[in-house]
């Protein structure tokens, strides 16, 4: 086995430790399909058939002797401190507890790996402890959860909840679960408790009095296979881009001098191309460990009927991401909910919201868990005023890119969107890939720091007053629109268009489509505010305590397409002051 890897390794120039995760993370997928044949809980063979195949992975093929005995260690650990947690009511004590020994040792661990000089690309037992961390912090939330009334849980809590702790044997299979223990994704003792008691599945359909029932047993619900075998070639095909691309579009390729004398625009493309290849070895071992996942069963969702709990990428969600935020909830799921559900939600005191602290606690916690290299922290630090950034402008500009009805404005943001979010995200993850801070510098002067200043000075700009200015604006734009409302017209039938908030002096009318693509002209050169007419909430013209407003009205053209339009109520002298007035849906009489 030893001369195959070996002689693997030097065709494709990928490292033998790496090349035996692949295979292992391969070979979990035939050993998950023994799942749904395995004796429900309270059988002890379900929980032992979870762990002894993980066992062999860490001391029969990676060598990790010594790191399963840590992570054996640190997981009996942390049963016996939420145990006596729970028996001597320590309350909130009791997580904090766990996550602070756990993380101490994930972290003690990171302190050694850097001290010893272990290379990157050497796997060692830090991957496999870090989403054991996930597991036992969760584990042992839930547990406090399920102390609790169900009136102090969110939704979240109470569906994760543990009521009693479960024994030793089903807490180490849960921890040692094979199809997730080397690249997760981390579930909760809920899901996995529901998984091996096949509560997780649907009944099965029999016939009762020539009528189909819901019998007694479980069964897993069809198409495992299947959608396992997509998610597995997906993560073959991203395996093959890493294995062409990551040579030819390193970050460290900026350094060298043929791509360093470039022009400022060819080294800003090439290091969203490297950004871009260096996430397909995370998608490659999400994708695969999620197909074992599939197969055991584990990966069923009963909330949407379909094998999606398992997920620990969203590709096309991340890839068009038009703000931080769609970004970050479509990457590492599994890890995203762990940080929002322990770290996030329980660093903010009860009664009041998560804000900026809360956030940036979050993003150190992230880092931490990551390693104790700096560079993680440079990157999530960064990261978290990026998505303050996105905050504030989601808060600020968006609304003014989506009135109706123009969808063109909508489209251009989002795509100025999607080109910010993937060359931010591939400027501020330099340090994360490259681990040396000061080649991760010497990375970002030859872009000119262009990701910093693209962040920090909307930020400052936002603190000089330019937040107050586009909250003024919002406030005008928000009056502008209070009084829209859903009008259906047919063609040729005679109909009175009125508007508020006009634009000054004379005004040009017009319907328009709500692609944009379509205009049709309805008065020109009238006046934007009548004397005669005067609106008041609907109910009508000339209505006494009404507000003034302007009117026109005139007979549906029969040659006007059917569709949803709005009406455009532009000034004559400033043809880019626009108001509007109901939306309109068109059809024919």
């Amino acid at each position: 086995m030893t001369s195959l890897v070996l002689q693997a390794s030097a065709l494709t120039g990928t490292p033998p430790d790496q090349l035996r995760l692949v295979g292992l993370l391969l070979f979990s997928i035939p050993l998950s399909l023994l799942f749904p044949y395995l004796p429900a809980d309270p059988s002890y063979l379900p929980h032992l058939y979870a762990a002894l195949p993980g066992v062999y992975f860490l001391c029969g093929v990676l060598d990790l002797r010594r790191g399963f005995v840590e992570l054996l260690a640190s997981a009996v650990v942390a049963w016996l401190v939420i145990r006596h947690g729970v028996r001597n009511k320590k309350g909130r004590e009791m997580p904090w507890m766990v996550f602070g020994a756990a993380m101490g040792h994930l972290v003690a661990n990171d302190v050694l790996r850097h001290l010893s000089k272990t290379a990157p690309q050497d796997v060692d037992i830090s991957a496999c402890q870090m989403v054991l961390v996930i597991k036992l912090t969760s584990f042992a939330w839930s547990v406090h959860d399920g102390q609790l009334p169900d009136a102090e849980l969110d939704p979240t809590q109470r569906a994760s909840k543990i009521v009693e702790v479960p024994g030793l044997v089903p807490f180490l299979g849960y921890c040692f679960f094979f199809p997730s223990l080397l690249a997760g994704p981390a579930f909760t003792f809920a899901t996995y408790q529901s998984f091996v008691t096949r509560s997780l599945f649907v009944k099965e359909m029999t016939r009762k009095d020539n009528k189909e029932v819901l019998g007694e047993k479980m069964v897993i619900p069809p198409g495992r296979r299947r959608k396992a075998a997509k998610r597995c070639l997906t993560g073959l095909f991203y395996i093959g881009v890493y294995a062409l691309f990551s040579s030819k579009f390193s970050y460290f390729k900026l350094l060298e001098r043929d791509v360093a004398t470039r022009s400022f625009f060819y080294k800003f493309a090439f290091m969203n191309c490297a950004g871009l290849v260096a996430r397909t070895k995370y998608y490659a071992a999400w994708c695969i460990a999620e197909s074992a996942c599939i197969v055991s069963g584990i990966g069923y969702n009963p909330a949407t009927g379909s094998y999606d709990a398992a997920r620990n990428i969203r590709i096309r969600s991340f890839e068009l991401a038009p703000n931080f935020k769609t970004m970050l909830d479509s990457w590492n799921l599994h890890t995203n909910v762990w940080l929002r559900e322990c770290i996030y939600k329980r660093v903010t005191k009860p009664g009041t919201k998560p804000g900026f602290a809360s956030a940036q606690i979050t993003f150190i916690t992230s880092a931490l868990w990551h390693g104790i290299n700096p560079c993680y922290l440079l990157t999530f630090i960064m990261g978290g005023f990026y998505q303050a950034l996105a905050t504030t402008s989601s808060i600020l500009h968006r609304p003014s890119f989506i009135p109706p009805p123009q969808p063109p404005r909508k489209w251009a943001y989002d795509i100025l969107g999607v080109l910010c979010t993937q060359s931010g995200i591939n400027f501020i993850v330099v340090p994360f890939c490259a681990l040396e801070i000061r080649s991760s510098l010497a990375i970002w002067r030859s872009v000119g720091y262009y990701g910093i200043w693209a962040c920090l000075v909307p930020l400052i700009a936002f603190r000089l007053g330019g937040a107050k200015h586009l909250s003024k604006l919002l406030k005008i734009r928000d009056a502008r629109y209070a009084d829209q409302c859903q009008v259906t017209w047919k063609t040729g039938e005679e109909v009175q268009i009125n508007w508020l908030n006009s634009p000054p002096g004379v005004v040009n009318v017009q319907l328009a489509s709500s692609d944009g693509k379509t205009t049709y002209p309805i008065a020109n050169g009238v006046p934007g505010t009548t004397s005669y007419e005067k609106c008041d909430g609907g109910t009508g013209f000339g209505q006494k305590g009404g507000k003034p407003c302007g009117a026109v009205r005139i007979a549906v053209p029969a040659a006007w397409v059917p569709g949803t339009y709005s009406v455009n109520v532009a000034s004559v002298s400033d043809p880019k002051t626009i108001g509007y007035t109901d939306t309109i849906t068109l059809s024919k009489k």
